[in-house]
């Protein structure tokens, strides 16, 4: 994120966080579907987190997770509705969403046509499947099958379905969660020093996350790298379809990374190579057209 950039996007932050401040607290936050403080500090701690500012990255995500009453939902008590196949977690009745946005009808021309294997044109990924441990509830709760195939993973979750596993239309597709605090407090306590707050907060989003009686579900003697590497891991799995993965690779240095297209007779593996230009990606045309003042991303253009 360039300097000018992330100065404007902070400054626009800290003037919504001090309007907010000055209203009464029940008004700074009402379940009402607008955006609100929490949900301004949340922003603010992954702007940091991004601009590697570890300090104000961790103050912010523990504003989000210490001053609110949001809480984390137990995978272990947890209780699918009947009418659903899946746990509607993106749903503004959850206790760790901060705040909704978007509609599952704006992607599901992408995603809901892949309801059976004949058409699934892309599955979650080999490496993030793998990635679910033993007696990680994630797997189960995180990642809808395809309904004919057990061993077919579809590459969306957390949204409201039918069922049948149909993606509701009318549904939000995304959500700040509190989940993410988590994740930003232990990535940048342990990227500056403070490795025991890394391994605390870590293991209390573990523990709602594993069956109460998996062994080694509590993280211990993990230092420098390997504890980053560890809390990094553990945003992939929990974060996984709310659009954070491609933002995440881009700061980790924008490793190689690909895609397997099923749309034909035989699939096709598409590879982004390591710092591939394609990293970058254009201003949409429409929104050039809308502000003529723009100045188009021309690594997102090598030619």
């Amino acid at each position: 994120m360039c300097k000018l950039n992330s100065a404007q996007v902070l400054e626009d932050l800290g003037d919504a966080e001090e309007l907010y401040q000055t209203l009464p607290k029940e008004l700074q936050y009402k379940k009402d579907l607008r955006v609100n403080l929490p949900m301004v500090q949340l922003l603010k701690s992954r702007v940091y987190l991004y601009m590697e500012n570890w300090k104000e990255a961790a103050k912010y995500a523990k504003k989000v997770i210490d001053d609110w009453e949001f809480s984390l939902i137990d995978l272990n008590t947890l209780e699918i509705p009947g009418s659903l196949s899946y746990y509607p977690f993106i749903n503004e009745n959850a206790s760790d969403v901060i705040w909704l946005f978007g509609k599952v009808a704006d992607v599901d021309a992408y995603l809901g046509v892949q309801l059976s294997y004949r058409f699934s044109i892309f599955n979650a990924s080999p490496e993030l499947i793998a990635g679910f441990k033993e007696g990680d509830l994630r797997k189960e709760y995180y990642i809808f099958r395809e309904q004919n195939y057990a061993d077919i993973f579809l590459p969306f979750g957390k949204n409201t379905t039918s069922f049948a596993h149909s993606l509701e239309s009318t549904s939000f597709s995304q959500a700040f969660r509190l989940p993410e605090a988590y994740l930003n407090l232990a990535e940048a306590a342990a990227l500056d020093g403070d490795e025991a707050t890394a391994l605390k907060v870590l293991n209390d989003l573990r523990a709602k996350r594993f069956t109460t009686d998996t062994p080694g579900k509590e993280v211990s003697g993990l230092t420098g790298k390997d504890l980053v590497d560890k809390i990094r891991q553990e945003r992939r799995l929990e974060l996984c379809f709310e659009f954070h993965r491609w933002f995440d690779l881009r700061r980790y240095g924008m490793p190689s990374i690909k895609h397997v297209w099923n749309a034909g007779e035989t699939p096709v593996e598409y590879v982004l190579q390591e710092k591939d230009p394609g990293y970058t990606l254009p201003i949409p045309q429409v929104v050039m057209n809308q502000n003529r003042a723009l100045i188009q991303n021309k690594l997102a253009n090598p030619r």
